[in-house]
């Protein structure tokens, strides 16, 4: 899909990369709805997207709660309208939470998981998916993790949902996606670490040293790189995009070897955990989406 002159809605604008997106959709001649849990976050980089010359807007949104969120989203559909567009042609369900933990983990922790970086997903296409289909198709943009792919040591309601989110994309790009049912293009964005202010105030003496440092053994990418690699999928259509390469090596030797990936995995979780104490001096990566 060609990304000028159409209207985009970004959750999780105000920050990472939801607003390294929705500058580089700016800079592409994309009108772009900015929105984020702060209002001040999103009305910054709507701000910085008005440089572009588009039409920009922001509001703020709790992508959680599906309410707030079908609001945002018949609110954002008038906005495209006033931009001379037949409404918002491109969705990017970005943000996200990091939630760390186990099977010990609160059910607050999980409802919370859920709520936003899956049921963000369903809620949104929910309400957005229908529009693009009556006008002949969309784009539909989940930014998952390769943790929903892979798993994720030390962030068990995190991996889970994010896993979700995947089967959620998976699911509506096959029910939607074809021409005669609706021509909404579904791009499944996963991930490894990114440099983001995701994991700024998580307790560095639980699990984030080990799930952090994990997630970034093939290289941590800048906002800039994914938003990039985000562009090009809602551009060729493609399903999977894969900012880390190296994860689509990783999710075919866990289906043709699950045992031995499994094994793999076990060794590298006993040596991150050996390395957990220096989480709690500082010596450990301190901001990463995984």
């Amino acid at each position: 899909m060609e990304v000028r002159g159409r209207a985009a809605f970004v959750t999780g604008a105000g920050s990472g990369i939801g607003r390294a997106l929705c500058l580089a959709l700016a800079r592409a001649g994309c009108h772009v709805l900015c929105s984020d849990l702060n209002s001040e976050s999103a009305a910054t980089t709507a701000a910085s997207c008005r440089l572009s010359g588009v039409q920009v807007a922001f509001r703020a949104v709790d992508a959680g709660d599906k309410a707030a969120l079908h609001a945002a989203i018949d609110w954002g559909e008038e906005w495209a309208r006033g931009c001379g567009c037949a409404g918002v042609s491109i969705f990017v369900a970005n943000a996200g939470i990091l939630t760390l933990g186990g099977l010990d983990a609160a059910d607050e922790v999980w409802r919370r998981a859920f709520a936003v970086n899956t049921m963000q997903c369903v809620h949104a296409a929910d309400r957005i998916v229908p529009l693009m289909a009556g006008r002949g198709g969309g784009s539909f943009v989940v930014v998952a993790s390769a943790a929903g792919l892979l798993t994720q040591h030390g962030a068990l309601p995190y991996a889970v949902s994010k896993a979700a989110a995947v089967a959620v994309a998976r699911w509506i790009a096959i029910s939607h996606g074809a021409a005669d049912s609706g021509n909404v293009r579904v791009s499944c964005v996963c991930p490894q670490a990114v440099a983001t202010g995701m994991t700024r105030g998580a307790d560095p003496r639980r699990d984030l040293h080990a799930a952090s440092t994990m997630s970034g053994a093939d290289g941590v990418l800048d906002a800039d790189a994914v938003a990039a690699a985000i562009l090009d999928g809602i551009a060729s259509g493609r399903f999977l995009v894969l900012p880390h390469p190296s994860v689509a090596k990783y999710i075919t030797f866990a289906a043709a070897k699950p045992e031995r990936w499994i094994a793999r995995m076990q060794q590298l979780k006993a040596a991150f955990e050996s390395a957990r104490p220096q989480a709690a001096h500082g010596t450990g990566p301190s901001r990463a989406r995984l």
